[in-house]
């Protein structure tokens, strides 16, 4: 397991540069090392910037600040009068490069950052050659054909977290890199699962967010994905020598082998058309079920709730599942009146066509996404007096 060392003060900020060049001035920042088993393996720093420094790095994706990558934003909006805190982690790379002037400690590190910034007149060389007040004379060269030093290059760095604390709270994001630890990709074999469970926990709650705002669009837009990976898939994969509505690969084949890729551990059930999956959240853990039939040429994956609702109240649980599966175009859940077992299911029909892991993977996200959201209104009603009303309102809004 990674954890953060306590950090040191930089002295005097720090200059960075961005792709082009020009200079990005974090005028606060603490430098940690990441250790795993007490031994560094990569580097952290956490700046403070105000509200026109934050949008800069946002507008042109400093640090690997892409909009693709950003979870939801929790909180509300940023303030323009607060400061800002960036967090981002050194690319394993680079500390792989540089790491034996990083990891003896955090002095060490930090001295060695002061001297990247402070250029070549330092009594020590370093790599950089350029610092921000260097006027170059004739004898100079020029200050544009220098190199920089890759520590102090902002696409060298991975934005982990944003954040921003108000009177009324924090508000903050955490990007794709805050879910998946950086400093594991250096070891993918021992990390591949906490890998995959960090890029399915960034992916769900991406999901959620924008299934906060209007499930049906939500979904809709899912259900158009998926009908155009489908197209593609159909596409890419035809195969003219086999007779139509066959596959060159089964149903189960093919779903295992998604689960194998993104890293899901699974067990096959009897009969072997059946795998069981576990799925942890935001909001709790949970079995899930995937299934196939090749006859009717269907896959099926189930989010199966971790608890029932005793029978007096599976009448009302009926009601808000209902409420619940109003709206939704993808999936849907259902309930056994006689033991209070509850499903999240989502399903596709492809006879006469082909199923794809792209088409798998998401049906099987959307499902865990979907049931995540609703899992509080769900247990709310089972452990406490909420009715459907308000527990429906819990998670929807309203």
């Amino acid at each position: 397991m990674t954890n953060h060392s306590n950090g040191k003060d930089l002295e005097h900020g720090l200059i960075l540069f961005n792709p082009d060049r020009q200079p990005f001035v974090l005028p606060t920042a603490q430098l940690f090392l990441i250790r795993a088993d007490d031994e560094p393996v990569g580097c952290h720093l956490i700046g403070q910037l105000n509200h026109e420094l934050y949008q800069q790095a946002e507008t042109q994706a400093l640090f690997n600040l892409e909009p693709d990558i950003r979870g939801p934003q929790i909180g509300g909006e940023f303030l323009p009068d607060q400061p800002i805190q960036l967090e981002v982690a050194l690319k394993p790379d680079v500390w792989t490069e540089f790491c034996d002037h990083l990891s003896p400690d955090e002095n060490t590190a930090a001295q060695w950052f002061a001297q990247l910034c402070l250029g070549p007149e330092t009594e020590q060389p370093t790599p950089m050659a350029i610092a921000p007040d260097d006027t170059p004379t004739d004898s100079d060269p020029d200050p544009d054909s220098q190199p920089i030093h890759p520590l102090l290059q902002t696409n060298n760095w991975l934005c982990l977290s944003v954040k921003q604390a108000q009177p009324t709270g924090e508000v903050s994001y955490k990007t794709l890199w805050g879910y998946v630890d950086p400093t594991q990709l250096q070891e993918t074999i021992n990390a591949g699962g906490d890998l995959a469970t960090g890029f399915a926990t960034f992916m769900t709650e991406w999901l959620t967010a924008n299934l906060e705002d209007t499930v049906e669009t939500t979904t809709h837009e899912l259900v158009t994905e998926i009908s155009q990976a489908f197209d593609a898939a159909l596409e890419d994969e035809h195969t003219p020598q086999e007779p139509e509505g066959k596959t060159s690969c089964t149903l189960l084949a093919i779903a295992i082998n998604f689960f194998e890729t993104d890293g899901w551990p699974f067990a096959q059930l009897e009969p072997k058309t059946t795998l069981q999956l576990a799925f942890q959240g935001n909001n709790g853990q949970w079995s899930c079920y995937a299934t196939t039939n090749e006859a009717r040429q269907e896959f099926v994956f189930y989010s199966l709730c971790p608890a029932n609702p005793p029978e007096p109240k599976r009448l009302a649980m009926a009601e808000f599942l209902t409420r619940a599966n109003y709206g939704l175009t993808l999936g849907n859940f259902e309930m056994d009146l006689d033991s209070g077992e509850i499903h999240f299911k989502t399903s596709i029909d492809v006879e006469g066509d082909r199923l794809s892991s792209a088409l798998v993977q998401r049906l099987v996200y959307t499902n865990v996404a979907i049931f995540d959201h609703y899992l509080p209104g769900i247990m709310a009603m089972i452990y406490n007096d909420t009715s459907p009303q308000e527990a429906i309102a819990l998670v929807e809004g309203g």
